[in-house]
């Protein structure tokens, strides 16, 4: 019998209470926003359930009842990462104890997975009668008594997350008195309350069923022993009403005016506009054939506003700076630390310790503008230099031939009579050529959407999926690598691509199949760029492992997902190298050889456009978008925190690692305490990082 439907239109209790009436034997799988949550049915009863959450539950209590030694839950957390299969499949087959001694902790579970399922407000099922085989650890629950026990569970559920406005409300935890009586589950809650920031993270950490911890908190949010801080959306308007921050406002405001035109010298006004605001002085350059000709200099003084004057005359050559020679045969901006220049230091009179930009704006013919602006700071978190980088790709509309004929030389292709000097394309906005560049690029190899579809579909078999990759014999013999590898290999050697599936599991093979499709691109690129290509791969895969370690050491629910996103997260440095070789080279070179740094050369906006159109996940987008501004991550900011810091160990650990700098080791402690590492779970981290750096080859 095939059961199939939509909790929408059909209600978990009612679904439950067909199938108990029905007395059937059979797998209740239920789909929704990417989870999976399955229930398993003999003769009517409820014998097994199973979900990421329920399977959290168990481990927790596992822990917190000493069941397990570190080196046990570490083996099973391993286990879980890589093979994604359920937790008490996993203890069935290590055998650390009959699963009949922990029947308790099991139906602990399986009362997490039945209220999550309650609570569902929608979602994809479906039932396929089946046997199944008891595991031992002797479960069961009648399964018209449980659709009417978490009918009610869910409705009081639901009532008190109204009551406090969001479970994501935070709280302060108040001493108590050392004479008041609290059972042993209300200390073990309160306890856990001192590391928890929410009341969503509490519940979900204590090792009790959620409705039963939902049921303490409440009443010790009633006896004030819990102060729930103001919701989010209630803090207190800022003065003027608005909370909207100047620097964004400010560049929302540029932003804005160069879009609306394509003419370059309204284009600039709005740039030297922007750069009054937040940097001490600029430079408005004018050469013809590489001599800069003419110089309009802006200070800005204390008290005193802007102060202007002009140069002109033989001031200097380009070809005097290397940065200011690469920008301008690259016509790629330069965002990042003031460098030594005696053309640029001459010019504005000083040569300042701390940040600055040099952005082409005009090359026509033999004469081309620039805007240098400079800071005597450093900038700290989200800066103007971020967002300056982004206005940088603004200028420029209306010269396309030398763009399209850069580009032509990497992708091999003819452009079309209308490329002509001088004519913007018909939509001449910056969002229009970036679509246009990425649209210029491959999309992914039939093959591996195939096999992704084939993943993503719960009622897909092994042999589908077999069939699909084994077109690919170079996928084939690195599925089979990576299966007998010391990060995934059993005592037994996989040599088919049937055992390499199996042992992998789903999720580890997905990963690794986008990973597999990342690298061909990264070094599938022309031969005088390969070394930037294994370069950028190196550490692609190398974020890839450290952000899949970060994810395990903080629960987070998909350490798979992570590991996707790190390695696509520089994603925006490969479409520059694909679209803009020659330029992606100069500044790759010149960072190498004159100790030039960037702020941020991947060009998130970009990332995300191609993440867009290679169909891919939500959370693989935002980590190309955030992985350095995570404070401004639209969705898990934690997924955003986990990219970022893998990122950081790989420059610091990795094969190019080098010493962190002292803005490295601020931006490393402040995603530490994002992730809430202790220090031990930190060095254990690094450590286990940098050995996964080592290998990272298998990749």
């Amino acid at each position: 019998m095939i059961f199939n439907g939509d909790l929408s239109k059909y209600h978990p209790a009612d679904a439950i209470m067909f199938l108990s009436q029905l007395g059937l034997n059979g797998v209740f799988s239920i789909v929704v926003d990417q989870r999976v949550i399955a229930l398993g049915f003999q003769n009517g009863n409820v014998i097994n359930a199973q979900s990421s959450r329920g399977d959290a539950k168990i481990l927790q209590a596992l822990i917190f009842r000493r069941h397990l030694t570190a080196a046990q839950v570490q083996r099973i957390r391993r286990i879980q990462t890589e093979a994604g299969i359920p937790i008490r499949t996993i203890l069935a087959q290590l055998a650390f104890f009959p699963l009949a001694d922990i029947a308790d902790i099991l139906l602990l579970g399986m009362q997490e997975v039945l209220l999550e399922t309650f609570l569902l407000e929608h979602g994809a099922f479906h039932f396929t009668d089946t046997p199944i085989d008891p595991d031992g650890g002797q479960t069961c629950l009648d399964a018209g008594a449980v659709a009417i026990r978490f009918a009610a569970q869910s409705d009081e559920f639901r009532d008190f997350e109204k009551s406090i406005v969001s479970l994501d409300r935070g709280y302060t935890l108040v001493e108590r008195s050392a004479s008041e009586h609290l059972s042993a589950d209300a200390q073990m809650v309160l306890r856990v309350a001192g590391g928890c920031r929410s009341v969503r993270q509490l519940i979900e950490k204590v090792p009790l069923d959620s409705h039963a911890a939902m049921e303490i908190v409440r009443e010790q949010i009633e006896r004030e022993t819990l102060v729930l801080l103001p919701p989010a959306n209630e803090r207190a308007p800022s003065p003027s009403g608005l909370s909207l921050d100047p620097l964004f406002g400010a560049f929302r405001q540029a932003m804005k005016k160069m879009m609306l035109t394509s003419d370059p010298l309204k284009q600039l006004e709005a740039l030297v506009n922007f750069c009054k605001a937040f940097y001490d002085g600029m430079l408005i350059l004018t050469a013809r054939d590489g001599q800069v000709v003419h110089c309009k200099k802006i200070i800005r003084l204390p008290g005193q506003g802007a102060v202007q004057r002009s140069y002109k005359g033989q001031l200097g050559s380009l070809a005097q700076d290397a940065v200011a020679h690469a920008v301008s045969q690259s016509g790629v901006g330069f965002i990042g630390e003031t460098f030594p220049s005696v053309l640029l230091d001459r010019l504005s009179g000083e040569s300042p310790a701390g940040e600055c930009a040099l952005i082409p704006i005009i090359s026509q013919g033999q004469v081309s503008v620039f805007l240098y602006a400079f800071t005597r700071k450093t900038f700290d978190g989200l800066s103007p230099q971020h967002y300056l980088e982004l206005l940088s790709w603004m200028p420029g509309a209306g010269d396309q031939r030398t763009h399209r004929n850069r580009l032509k030389n990497v992708v091999g292709r003819p452009f079309d009579a209308t490329d002509t000097p001088g004519v913007a394309p018909k939509d001449g906005s910056a969002p229009a050529r970036l679509v246009a560049m990425v649209e210029d690029l491959p999309p992914l190899p039939t093959l591996v959407t195939r096999a992704l579809d084939l993943l993503a579909d719960p009622d897909s078999s092994v042999q589908a999926l077999e069939a699909v990759i084994e077109k690919d014999q170079s996928l084939v013999s690195k599925l089979i690598r990576v299966s007998n590898s010391a990060l995934y290999g059993g005592l037994k050697r996989v040599e088919s691509l049937q055992q390499a599936l199996t042992r992998l599991g789903s999720k580890t093979t997905k990963s690794l199949i986008l990973a597999a499709s990342m690298q061909s691109y990264f070094l599938e690129t022309h031969p005088h760029l390969k070394s930037w290509g294994q370069a950028l791969w190196q550490h692609a895969a190398e974020c890839g492992l450290a952000a899949r370690r970060i994810a395990t050491a903080i629960e987070f629910d998909d350490p798979e997902k992570a590991f996707v996103g790190g390695v696509v997260h520089d994603i925006g440095k490969l479409v520059i190298m694909l679209t803009e070789s020659d330029a992606y080279r100069q500044i790759q070179n010149l960072r190498r050889q004159d100790a030039c740094s960037s702020i941020a050369a991947e060009r998130q906006v970009i990332g995300v456009l191609l993440m867009d159109k290679w169909k891919m996940p939500a959370s693989a987008k935002l980590c190309v978008a955030y992985h350095h501004t995570v404070q401004q991550a639209n969705g898990d900011r934690r997924l955003a925190a986990i990219a970022a810091y893998a990122n950081l160990l790989s420059h610091c650990h990795g094969a190019q690692g080098q010493p962190a700098t002292p803005a490295m080791q601020a931006e490393i402690a402040s995603l530490v305490n994002e992730l809430s590492l202790t220090e031990d779970q930190n060095e254990a981290l690094v450590a286990s990082t940098t050995v996964d750096f080592q290998n990272s080859g298998f990749l």
